[in-house]
């Protein structure tokens, strides 16, 4: 399969090349002096990006919804998760963190997530922790289906994370940075040339943090290793190996229940009741990471890029959670007892190549490239459930007897591999009037090896279009619409022993972009309506325990965005966004449900944070901001046992302060006003937010 999809695609690109020879109007695009601006990675606007479309394209001719998060605004959040930058990125919200251990989930434009990148390469398989913020440079983050370019992902949107990248002058930081509950953290940043002639150099990112939590008795480690080599002898060849070897253990902390019975008072958001210590409630989350890139630019017209990504990873270790279930007639809580060890592993390999031509007197970005991806899942888990019955009294919570486990309780294995074809193709039909179309065909087959007689193989394929139009109404001021494709296959398989059918989105979009005060902010704003068919049902099937409802699964979501990024003056920096968002069930297993609005999501969200630096005088080196969010009522979960979650808003005051080139101290109190609120849910349990929190740290470079 591997060979005949590869022999389709250099047939498909030997014919489209050989035309492009063969025509009388085509001219090769004249030579350019380009003078090289410096990137300036701690301003707010980012002009381009290539998260998008694969291309160096410029966002105000993307014809789609994209917002950058660059590496300033990371340091001015003092952020030391991904979560982080994406609550600011403007429509973004938090979903499943799949007890605390990480980012497995978020929310966009309606819909849950979990599919992101790492430099166009997939990274978010099987239940990794969450990214660490001291290897990122910038997260760009796109609205709407991606498809077309990164194959399996939801209508939604995604994003992209790029990783720091080595530079030629030798460079060194180093950051410290605490809070009032006894969580500590370090980092290093390093970089430099290694040769004489600056052609090897590399790029070391630590991290180490401990400690304790704002959740009572919760106890974390964590590290993060993440060397860059990069090799470019001459200006047409770059080689770039990168690593992240990431650890993290703590508690598998489901926040709190949400039982239509249970009859005690809110408890704090620091109270947790599910129990500490190795044998007890404690997981170990291992990920490692590797990439090698290559760019090579193959004449003045194509250039090559290729790469490989492998990933593999491993969570293990025992834990006590609250069960789906409601309490007993005594108000306890009933729990689960496991051990688990999930672990997983995934081969990514892409190459493409791109060519600016002028055909027909018109001028064109050519994208044509293949990927091949082969993921592996495997799950084992121990539970107490067969064998006794276990709960707690929430007010008085005791783990002193811990029951024998079923061994296995649960038992998985599944392989998804996947081969891709894609080609795009970016036109200028004038000057003002720019066109975008992709087209991708992807193959993939689902193996299912859990049960030996009933094992179950499934192959599948998509074509999945984009097409998209910008235009200029001035230099300032761009206008652009699109229709976009997503499909993204389910894990697991339903009632009948056979894999489920991939979920499929259709979106439109139309939007404009505006770029003021000398385009030094930039002004976005979209309307769109996404249909996603082949949704599990959000209630069981109940001649079938374990499975959902599915084939007439449906939802809907439309809605407006408006996006801000930039400065309004040398000293005032600002980002954020305000998005409405009506998410339906559109069909569902049972008519209960059809109408109601879909998990996690608010009507309204909106993010702003603003940053205020003082410029000479005695105040200089100063700096003083206000991070604003606000998240409206959601429901919690739908079907039986549904419940709500209240509408909260939440304000961050920052300072920091500029010593001078070299040092850096933050000071940070987030959540001023002690908000009590739930950030997110997953079935019965919703996570709290964190409390009023006081976050000192400082950063040395030399």
């Amino acid at each position: 399969m591997v060979l005949t999809l590869n022999r389709l695609t250099l047939s498909m690109c030997t014919i489209l090349l050989a035309q492009y020879a063969a025509a009388e109007d085509i001219h090769t695009l004249p030579n350019i002096q380009v003078t090289a601006e410096k990137n300036d990675n701690t301003a707010y606007f980012q002009s381009s990006s290539s998260s998008a479309t694969k291309t160096k394209t410029s966002l105000q001719e993307t014809p789609q919804s994209v917002s950058v998060v660059s590496q300033g605004v990371l340091e001015d959040l003092g952020a030391s998760r991904l979560i982080e930058a994406l609550d600011v990125a403007g429509g973004v919200g938090r979903s499943n963190n799949f007890g605390a251990q990480g980012l497995t989930k978020y929310t966009s434009r309606g819909f849950s997530s979990g599919e992101f990148f790492r430099n166009g390469f997939p990274i978010n398989r099987g239940y990794p922790a969450a990214p660490d913020s001291n290897s990122i440079e910038r997260v760009d983050v796109i609205r709407g289906p991606s498809s077309a370019m990164y194959g399996r992902s939801d209508p939604s949107g995604t994003f992209n994370i790029v990783s720091k990248q080595p530079k030629k002058e030798r460079e060194t930081s180093i950051g410290l940075q605490g809070n009032q509950y006894g969580t500590y953290r370090g980092t290093l940043d390093t970089t430099g040339a290694i040769d004489q002639e600056k052609t090897l150099t590399y790029r070391l990112n630590l991290a180490g943090e401990g400690g304790t939590t704002f959740r009572d008795d919760v106890h974390v480690k964590r590290y993060d290793i993440a060397p860059v080599l990069q090799w470019q002898p001459n200006d047409q060849t770059k080689i770039t190996f990168e690593a992240d070897f990431l650890r993290n253990q703590q508690p598998y902390d489901k926040g709190f229940t949400n039982y239509p019975s249970q009859n005690y008072p809110q408890f704090s958001a620091k109270t947790y009741l599910w129990g500490t210590g190795k044998d007890v409630n404690r997981l170990y989350s291992a990920n490692d990471l590797y990439q090698l890139r290559i760019e090579q630019q193959l004449n003045d017209i194509w250039t090559l890029n290729a790469g490989v990504q492998y990933i593999n990873g491993d969570i293990h270790g025992f834990a006590l959670e609250p069960r789906n279930t409601d309490v007993d007639s005594f108000g306890n809580i009933p729990v689960g007892y496991s051990w688990r060890k999930l672990s997983w592993n995934d081969t990514n390999v892409q190459a493409n190549i791109t060519g600016h031509l002028n055909l027909w007197g018109l001028n064109h970005t050519l994208l044509m490239g293949v990927e091949y991806e082969d993921y592996n899942y495997t799950a084992v888990i121990d539970r107490n459930y067969k064998n006794t019955n276990l709960s707690i009294n929430p007010l008085n919570p005791n783990y002193t007897t811990l029951p024998a486990l079923v061994h296995p309780f649960y038992n998985e294995r599944e392989n998804l591999t996947s081969y891709a074809a894609f080609i795009q193709d970016q036109i200028d039909l004038t000057t003002k009037l720019k066109a975008l179309m992709s087209l991708r065909f992807e193959r993939y087959q689902q193996d299912d090896t859990t049960d030996e007689p009933t094992a179950w193989k499934k192959t599948s394929q998509a074509v999945l279009p984009r097409a998209g139009l910008s235009y200029a109404l001035s230099p300032e001021w761009s206008v652009y619409g699109n229709i976009s494709t997503s499909f993204y296959p389910i894990h697991g398989e339903n009632s009948n022993g056979q894999a489920n059918n991939p979920e499929k989105g259709l979106v439109y979009e139309l939007g404009s972009k505006w770029q003021l005060l000398d385009n030094q902010l930039s002004l976005q704003s979209a309307v769109y309506y996404t249909k996603k068919k082949n949704v599990l049902s959000q209630v069981a099937d109940s001649s079938n325990q374990g499975y959902s409802y599915q084939t007439i699964g449906e939802a809907t979501s439309k809605g407006f965005e408006l996006n801000v990024a930039g400065q309004i003056s040398p000293a005032w920096k600002i980002i954020g966004g305000y998005a409405y968002t009506d998410a339906k069930i559109t069909k569902d297993g049972t008519a209960s449900n059809v109408g109601s609005a879909l998990d996690n999501i608010p009507k309204n969200s909106f993010s702003l944070l603003n940053m205020y630096a003082f410029q000479g005088g005695s105040l200089d080196g100063l700096a003083l901001g206000i991070n604003q969010k606000y998240i409206g009522e959601r429901v919690g979960r739908n079907g039986d046992y549904s419940f709500k979650m209240k509408s909260y808003s939440v304000t961050d005051l920052l300072a920091s302060y500029k010593v001078n080139e070299q040092l850096r101290f933050n000071v940070d109190l987030k959540n001023v006003f002690n908000k009590r609120y739930d950030e997110s849910s997953y079935m019965l349990f919703s996570y709290p937010g964190e409390p009023r929190t006081l976050q000192l740290g400082m950063n040395y470079r030399f």
